[in-house]
């Protein structure tokens, strides 16, 4: 597994780098649709409600992430961003509480959707907006959360101990936390170093705010779980060896991206 997940990582990374600076702004933001359309297939397993409803949930997210990406209507990214921080917040104290059979508002098949469109439209449409400045501000996050998953892993395989949210992931570890932070924090540094525009943003708000981004990973990652748990599900899906679906991948995303946008402004 470990292999495979090394191969895979040494094959996106430089895709979604040349991606992100040498593609037009506007295919971007259509790579990250389809992203999200991908996103929204193993989702609908998650769900597990009537084809019909769970196809209807993805289209309608996708139709409305289009419209926004495309400013074809015109909502705020602040607004969305703090749409995305209210609904994290609400899934953290989910996860924090989290029972081993219930989570709230998952019960019906509209609570399903609206967890859905809050899980995915805030940080897509957060995403198509940072695109929008600047191909290091969306490429930052996205390494952020995957040095933190990385770190994580490693430090948790080695060195892991005490378990963080054993109802909810029994993998996952204290250890594995620092790990995360610690791979963070040099990623960090190393665009510090060579993006100026960075710079725009003061060194100390920056580092308060890195242990703020990893432990929303960490709680992206932990919120996924919880839902696959509860749909009897050990991965999301099975297109990226080594590492699962992609939602395994983008989870930590989801929850840091709104809580980024809105931190940079």
């Amino acid at each position: 597994m470990l292999k495979w997940r090394l191969i895979t990582a040494a094959i996106l990374i430089p895709i979604v780098i040349g991606c992100l600076f040498y593609l037009p702004e506007e295919i971007v933001k259509g790579v990250i649709g389809g992203v999200l359309i991908l996103g929204l297939i193993e989702f609908r397993d998650l769900m597990q409600t009537s084809k019909v409803w769970s196809g209807v949930t993805a289209l309608v997210i996708l139709f409305v992430y289009l419209l926004c990406a495309y400013s074809i209507i015109n909502i705020s990214f602040i607004n969305m961003s703090l749409l995305g921080v209210i609904f994290w917040i609400w899934a953290s104290g989910n996860v924090l509480f989290f029972n081993g059979y219930d989570l709230t508002g998952w019960k019906t098949p509209i609570g399903r959707s609206l967890i859905g469109a809050a899980l995915f439209l805030p940080a897509f449409i957060c995403m198509a907006y940072l695109i929008s400045l600047g191909p290091e501000w969306l490429l930052l996050p996205l390494s952020l959360v995957w040095a933190a998953d990385s770190g994580a892993y490693f430090a948790g395989r080695f060195l892991g101990k005490t378990l963080l949210a054993p109802k909810v992931s029994p993998k996952k570890t204290w250890e594995g936390c620092l790990g995360g932070l610690v791979a963070s924090a040099l990623v960090f540094v190393s665009f510090y170093v060579f993006c100026e525009s960075l710079h725009l943003i003061k060194i100390w708000h920056w580092i308060i705010f890195l242990p703020l981004a990893v432990m929303l990973s960490i709680f992206g990652d932990l919120f996924e779980s919880m839902l696959k748990r509860l749909s009897g599900l050990k991965d999301s899906g099975k297109l990226l060896p080594g590492h699962g679906g992609i939602l395994d991948r983008i989870d930590g995303v989801l929850a840091m991206i709104p809580f980024f946008t809105l931190f940079i402004f």
